[in-house]
């Protein structure tokens, strides 16, 4: 169904349960380790076989070392984080519009899912997050009413505001997994400061990769009809550890689907 280089990925481990520090989430097993959450059925099947040997009292004989306590997983909750080329180059109006009605769509399985859906565009000297992490259809309606395009492309801007949003939810909400869904043609003009273009976003490419709760996809938005082909989003792709597509026309049913593919491999 898609067009999909199989790239070579250092992935950080797909998953999207974890294992829970309180006393929310579903028990699924217990352990030794004291909690403060006792797994009385548990306890009671690691008592019942010392009965015999122990001091005969109204009712079971528990000792310390019967204890057992719960270990409660919880389901991850994803953000999908669009980071969307918004200069000049590449038709960037008709890929922002496709681009936000993906999103729109989207929004509709979030709250289902307890997911969220979180914006970022970058052009002429900058990157802005147009859209906060929301599952809210009328708040990203508002947001996404009118973006303007045009300019540079500083793809640089739009990975470091990327990785900034990734980790302040790591801290807000450490239980989310993210995937980000990356859409350029990865040629970029606009740079953050003295370091050459291309080695600053290969340098942030690779600090990306590094996040352990994120998953990532390049769209690749380049024109491989055309006589000039840079090929710059598949290096993109590499150093980031992305997954790779190539759409013969970006459309948002495109995006859609390759969005809830990616989802639906987190769970599986």
């Amino acid at each position: 169904m898609f067009k999909k280089d199989r790239l070579k990925r250092r992935a950080s481990g797909r998953r999207t349960k974890t294992q829970s520090k309180d006393k929310g989430g579903r028990y699924v097993k217990s352990g030794l380790r004291d909690n403060g959450d006792v797994a009385i059925d548990a306890t009671l099947r690691a008592a019942a076989p010392m009965q015999g040997l122990r001091a005969r009292q109204s009712g079971l004989n528990i000792q310390k070392e019967d204890l057992r306590y719960k270990k409660r997983e919880k389901r991850m909750g994803h953000l999908t984080i669009f980071v969307v080329d918004g200069s000049g180059s590449m038709g960037a109006n008709q890929r922002m519009i496709e681009t936000k009605g993906a999103i729109m769509s989207l929004l509709s399985d979030c709250y289902r899912r307890r997911d969220k859906v979180a914006m970022i565009v970058f052009r002429k000297d900058r990157a802005e997050l147009v859209l906060q992490p929301t599952s809210s259809v009328a708040f990203a309606a508002r947001s996404l009413r009118e973006l303007p395009v045009g300019g540079k492309t500083p793809l640089a801007a739009g990975l470091l505001e990327a990785y900034r949003l990734i980790e302040a939810t790591g801290r807000k909400a450490p239980e989310t997994r993210c995937l980000l869904t990356v859409i350029t043609d990865g040629r970029a003009n606009a740079g953050l400061g003295t370091a050459k273009i291309r080695e600053e976003v290969g340098e942030l490419a690779r600090r990306l990769a590094q996040l352990k709760a994120c998953d990532r996809l390049v769209i690749d938005t380049e024109d491989k009809r055309g006589l000039l082909k840079l090929h710059l989003a598949r290096s993109l792709a590499q150093d980031l550890g992305a997954d790779y597509y190539t759409p013969d026309e970006l459309k948002a049913e495109y995006l859609q689907d390759v969005v809830r593919q990616s989802l639906a491999a987190l769970e599986a």
